[in-house]
């Protein structure tokens, strides 16, 4: 098979922009279609996306807006609301410039009105195309996009950046695909620095499906996933360079009820330690409140994990008062990380590896021995160029035709580059290997998109 070394820098989000071959028109609706461009007023510009109804199309113009957006209407799975980039290869910004988004034009004039520079409490909307920035207020709670309580919302080809919170909110059956969340955090002179996230949930069910996620910019606490709610699914994804971890599980905002199942399942995807990091662990499980009856669980599945050879445990249980905590990894690739699980309790703790590989001996694990099942050892699992963060696999891959589906979720999809630098996914032509990419594949190289050149990270 031809090998083609396709690196992606800045062409990735770039071209990311120009979606027009990816770009999936939505069915024939019934409604109006609205256009939105910057030589309206502000007043003019969010009065139409606001007033947009079931089966209604929004298309907002290229060019900068500085107003505040807020979602209320409700659509229907046949006839959502549709707002979307008129033109994807050159999408609109909502640019708050970091200022107050509350100072910002808007009609939302709740306590929480700086919170973000759209929110949402309405449902059934398809929003697609859009660039959120610059939103920071002085407690580092501030977002791009908020949601409050709506549910059915789908979120495509969006880059959320430089913001106090990529997204924040809450909401069921909550979806972003094909979207970029790299660079949020709080300013380094605002009160709490050390805040902010790429994405922050609040509670409900919320699903990532083919996302970069990358480079919180939280001064020391910054992470790429803080999640608080019921579950949280993320699948295919790129998620690389943590702040103090990649992510955590703690406890609800919004929906507890006096009893909480909080779950976070992460499926085919290619997960990244920051070279030099020095994070003390990857996951961890936290009742950070702590309310009673709570009940935490991780999944991870066909993942492929690239440590920094820093002393990192995979996931860990910490003794806040959860009532019970678990933990599955089951045919993922861990290379470069000789740790499992850090213990701080054992009480209410099911722990549990399968099919994996893992970098080293058996006897690096000896003290998780009884954790850990059919377990492969080696010192590279066969990546075809680790060094040039290729993770793809060699045809002589340990870890090819290794992997058991009798148990876990099987992966459909994997993630690749294609020859125009695209970000893009297929079906997977199988789950025989172990990790996020299969051996038997038509394209080349899998390799985790890079920050577009001359960016300067703040």
């Amino acid at each position: 098979m031809k090998k083609q070394n396709i690196i992606i820098i800045g062409i990735f989000f770039l071209a990311f922009i120009s979606v027009r071959d990816v770009w999936t028109e939505p069915p024939l609706i019934n409604g109006n279609v609205i256009t939105v461009t910057t030589a309206d007023s502000a007043t003019q510009a969010y009065t139409k996306i606001e007033s947009a109804q079931s089966g209604d199309i929004v298309e907002i113009a290229p060019g900068t807006y500085k107003f505040r957006v807020y979602l209320s209407n409700a659509g229907t799975s046949s006839n959502p609301v549709i707002i979307r980039a008129k033109d994807p290869s050159n999408p609109p910004v909502f640019d708050s410039n970091n200022v107050d988004p509350g100072t910002l034009p808007g009609t939302f004039d709740g306590g929480d009105k700086s919170r973000a520079l759209w929110q949402i409490s309405g449902n059934w909307y398809e929003i697609s195309g859009i660039i959120f920035k610059n939103a920071h207020i002085s407690s580092g709670s501030s977002a791009g996009l908020r949601m409050r309580g709506g549910s059915n919302i789908t979120v495509k080809d969006s880059i959320f950046e430089y913001n106090d919170n990529g997204v924040q909110g809450w909401g069921e059956n909550i979806l972003y695909e094909n979207c970029i969340f790299r660079y949020n955090g709080a300013l380094p002179t605002y009160s709490s620095p050390d805040l902010g996230h790429n994405i922050y949930t609040h509670g409900g069910t919320q699903t990532f499906r083919f996302c970069h996620i990358h480079d919180p910019q939280g001064k020391t606490n910054g992470q790429n996933i803080h999640l608080r709610g019921k579950q949280f699914d993320f699948e295919y994804c790129v998620i690389e360079n943590e702040g103090t971890y990649m992510g955590d599980l703690m406890t609800s905002s919004i929906d507890h009820n006096g009893e909480l199942h909080s779950m976070l399942n992460i499926l085919g995807s290619l997960i990244i330690q920051k070279p030099n990091g020095g994070v003390s662990k990857w996951f961890t499980l936290y009742n950070s409140d702590p309310m009673d009856n709570q009940d935490y669980e991780i999944n991870l599945y066909y993942n492929t994990l690239i440590g920094n050879d820093q002393v990192s445990e995979v996931v860990q249980f910490t003794d806040s008062g959860l009532r019970t905590q678990k933990a599955k990894l089951y045919n993922n690739i861990i290379y470069k990380n000789k740790r499992v699980f850090q213990f701080d309790t054992t009480s209410g703790v099911t722990a549990e590896t399968k099919n994996n590989w893992w970098s080293g001996s058996a006897s690096d694990y000896s003290a998780y021995a009884s954790y850990m099942s059919d377990s492969i050892f080696g010192a590279n699992p066969g990546f075809n160029n680790p060094a040039n963060k290729d993770y793809t696999l060699t045809e002589n891959a340990a870890v090819i035709n290794k992997a058991n589906s009798t148990f876990g979720k099987i992966p459909e999809y994997e993630i690749y580059s294609d020859a125009n630098g695209k970000l893009r996914h297929k079906a997977r032509s199988s789950a025989k290997d172990l990790g996020a990419f299969e051996y038997a594949r038509s394209t080349s190289n899998f390799l985790p998109p890079a920050a577009p050149s001359g960016l300067k990270i703040r």
